[in-house]
This record gives structure tokens, sequence and C-alpha cells, in this order.
């Protein structure tokens, strides 16, 4: 319900809840609105659950332009809002969006001359940098632990085929050996039949 109210709710301009109040430097508002959706993103970590999963195909709340397309990230830039971009940026908002003027958030705070706003892009790609590395450092190490994991299971697999086997075989040998035990008792019981045959 909330997020279709922050999504659905649209100005004539076509702006969300959001988008105004980051057009009009309402930051307590923005962060808010951020809070209810992204529950503890603006502590530095994102949650998604309350996003994509609810909006499947449509744009991320955070991300939604209005008939400019100009997204919220833009409107705090141009405002020269920077704790307001850090909050949206905290919170992943594209920074490769394309206004219908061509302009992406990075060149219109180089028109406007918003160089703190230029910093903070330039810490949130490092830090988005420094995430894919971690993400792609655990991501091998999960695969590797898969990989051992799946090749421990297979030598045990092999160790308990050779035990099965080896257990076959010396049972195999156990009954050859009884029977062979048996043929011979039957021959002695044979032969001291026939010796007892032959005194009477």
């Amino acid at each position: 319900m909330i997020l279709q109210a922050l999504t659905k709710c649209l100005t004539q301009r076509g702006e969300t809840i959001l988008m105004v109040a980051a057009r009009y430097g309402h930051l307590e508002s923005v962060q808010l609105i951020l809070s209810s959706v992204y529950g503890d993103a603006l502590g530095g970590k994102v949650s998604e659950s309350k996003t994509d999963q609810t909006t499947m195909a449509s744009p991320r709340m955070i991300d939604v332009a209005d008939l400019h397309k100009e997204s919220p990230l833009m409107a705090a830039a141009m405002r020269d809002e920077r704790e307001m971009v850090k909050d949206l940026l905290r919170c992943e908002a594209n920074t490769e969006l394309v206004s219908d003027t061509g302009d992406t958030l990075r060149s219109l705070s180089a028109m406007f001359e918003r160089q703190k706003i230029l910093v903070a892009i330039d810490e949130d790609e490092r830090r988005r940098q420094r995430e894919r590395r971690e993400l792609e450092k655990l991501k091998r190490q999960v695969e590797r632990e898969k990989a051992e994991e799946m090749a421990r299971a297979g030598e045990k697999k092999r160790r308990d085929h050779a035990a099965d086997i080896a257990l076959r075989k010396r049972r195999t040998a156990e009954r050859r050996r009884a029977a062979e035990e048996k043929q011979e008792e039957q021959k002695q019981q044979s032969e001291e039949d026939r010796k007892v045959h032959k005194k009477k």
C-alpha cells in the first residue's frame, strides 16, 4: 500500500511524492519516505525486500522520473542538496538515468557546478565498486566451498562404494570358505561311513 501510494500519486508534471520532496529540498520528508520503503538503508544497508519484490516489473520507487525523465536524485543534485543526494545514493538510486535533454546525474551536476555533489557521486561510485568486489569475492568463496563440498561428497561416495565392494567380496569369500568346509566335512563323514561299512 505504501509503495503504491508513493509511485501512483503523481502531480501534473508526473512527479511522485518523493520527487516533490526532493525538488523542493525537504530532506526530512525524503528520509522519512526512504526509511518507510528501504528499512535500514540510510544506515548503510539496502533492503530490497520492500521494493523490487513488490513493484515487480515496475521501476523502483526511488528512480521513478517525471515527465521530463528527471529522477529524484537529479532534482536533489540540481538543488545542491548534498545530504539528500547521499541518502538517495545509499538507497542505490540509479546514477545512469538520462533526462529528456540527454543529461545524466553527473552532467547536470557539472552543468550547475555542484562540486559537492560531484564529490558525493565519486565517493558513491567507489563504494559501489568496493561492494561489487566484495560481492564477487563472496561469490568466489561460495563457489569454492561448494566445489570443495562436492569433492568431499564425491570422495565419500567413492570410499563408500569401495567399502561396499570390499564387504561384498569378503562375504563372498566367507561363503565360499563355509561351503568348502562343509564339503570337506561331508567328504570326511563319507570316508568314515565307508570304513564303518567295511568293518561290518
